[in-house]
């Protein structure tokens, strides 16, 4: 689903001919036009941090609504406050001390384009908040270890080959830490 004609319209055109027996719908996600537990699956990419705190429980509380008993959620929100708010200004100030201004420069671009863009950013203890209260307390949450996506970001190709680098993902990427740079 996507709220989005648009987007329903781009999906059909690329993802059409995969589609063998589902069907792609352009709705709301606070009132799924689905009978109570039909979907074993539901995957919510990149969409509540567009919501504010309202409109995320009402869209998670569907998805409870329309999930089987024992059905599995999958949401995908970006960025961690925690790391925007505490982490960021000090990767910022490190990159700099290193040398890599045009990488600092980049990252801080990219952090503030998304507050064009996000009305409501979680955290893993907000977001358990949330989602204990959606779905009642039945839930079991799972933060992605790739905390920088598998270096998918342009101002990463510099840096992936330092060995500092590599320790400090390997490193941020266990709990407790885990809890303040995942996504």
């Amino acid at each position: 689903i996507d709220f989005s004609k648009d987007a329903v319209n781009l999906t059909k055109i690329t993802l059409g001919k995969y589609l063998q027996a589902g069907k792609i719908v352009q709705t709301n996600a606070q009132k799924l036009p689905f009978d109570n537990n039909t979907f074993d699956k539901c995957i919510y990419g990149d969409v509540i941090e567009h919501m504010t705190f309202s409109q995320a429980f009402k869209c998670l509380r569907e998805a409870y609504r329309v999930l089987k008993p024992n059905g599995i959620l999958v949401v995908h929100t970006a960025p961690n406050t925690f790391f925007t708010s505490l982490i960021y200004p000090l990767v910022v100030t490190f990159l700099k001390l290193i040398g890599k201004r045009s990488i600092a420069t980049r990252l801080t671009e990219t952090v503030k384009s998304t507050d064009e863009y996000h009305v409501d950013e979680y955290n893993f203890f907000n977001f358990r908040k949330i989602i204990n209260s959606a779905f009642k307390g039945n839930n079991k949450i799972w933060i992605d270890r790739d905390i920088l996506r598998k270096n998918s970001n342009s101002y990463q190709a510099e840096l992936k080959r330092s060995l500092l680098y590599k320790l400090s993902i390997s490193f941020l990427s266990r709990p407790p830490l885990l809890y303040f740079f995942g996504n």
